[in-house]
């Protein structure tokens, strides 16, 4: 289980990494934590972890709802934590039980 705290992500202000359209997060999550890894932008160890958790799934096509393609899209780029609570926001979506 990755641990996400304020110490691990560095909340850059800048508008760098994509907000995904739907169908096509699994690649931008991996474009965004790619971007992270590169510049720096939070704990190498938890981007990396974090980015081939995203890759794998693309890969395989585990989840087809967020990879429509493997191609990111977006319309919109925001900071760090807007890419975050992106991540977040879209695995609770998953998560939710349908009735």
């Amino acid at each position: 289980m990755l641990d996400f705290n304020a110490h691990s992500f560095h909340f850059q202000s800048c508008p760098c990494l994509p907000i995904a359209e739907p169908g096509h997060e699994l690649a931008c999550f991996v474009e965004g934590t790619e971007y992270m890894r590169k510049n720096n932008i939070s704990s190498k160890a938890v981007t990396e972890r974090l980015n081939l958790t995203f890759q794998a799934q693309l890969d395989r096509k585990l989840c087809k709802s967020l990879a429509r393609g493997d191609q990111c899209q977006y319309k919109t780029k925001g900071n760090v934590k807007e890419f975050l609570n992106k991540i977040l926001r879209t695995y609770q979506a998953i998560s939710k039980p349908r009735a």
